[in-house]
């Protein structure tokens, strides 16, 4: 008489990518607060839409007209612009489900508040602070004389 096989049992375990992924569901869609008055798309495109003004209110404050702001105001301005468009045309399903206020604020703050840092280093005092400049004018290849360029000289003498 033989005994039956019995499979042991397997503890309900989940991954990683699993508890990663409930955390990110939660803190996007439930956190606690104003549920269902959102979604995160909301959050999203007024991040995305607002970096051009506040870019652009940072030059004014701190009268900074480098090639720097100016390239990041450019740069960012149009993604901004062209992340809502995208949003409109396709937007994924995800971020357009009903969330929580809270959850709308928290988006708001982290992850997408980290992206004004870099305009703060490049436009503000803070910038300055930084051991060599990082973020400031001074770090990018702007601002060469003329006569340094290759293609200038050409220029001068097929115009003259």
């Amino acid at each position: 008489m033989s005994t039956p096989h019995v499979q042991p049992a397997v503890p309900a375990t989940r991954s990683v990518v699993d508890s990663i992924w409930a955390f990110n569901d939660w803190y996007m869609h439930r956190i606690p607060g104003g549920a269902g008055l959102t979604r995160p798309r909301q959050a999203i495109n007024l991040h995305k839409l607002s970096v051009a003004p506040l870019t652009l209110a940072l030059m004014f404050a701190y009268e900074n007209w480098t090639m720097a702001a100016w390239l990041y105001l450019a740069l960012h301005g149009v993604y901004g612009m062209l992340w809502c468009a995208k949003d409109v045309a396709f937007g994924d399903s995800i971020w357009r489900r009903e969330a929580s206020v809270s959850s709308f604020v928290a988006t708001l703050i982290y992850p997408l508040g980290l992206y004004y840092l870099p305009v703060l280093l490049i436009l503000t005092p803070l910038g300055e602070s930084i051991p060599g400049g990082w973020g400031t004018s001074e770090t990018l290849p702007v601002g060469l004389p003329a006569q340094r360029l290759p293609f200038t000289g050409w220029a001068r003498s097929s115009t003259s």
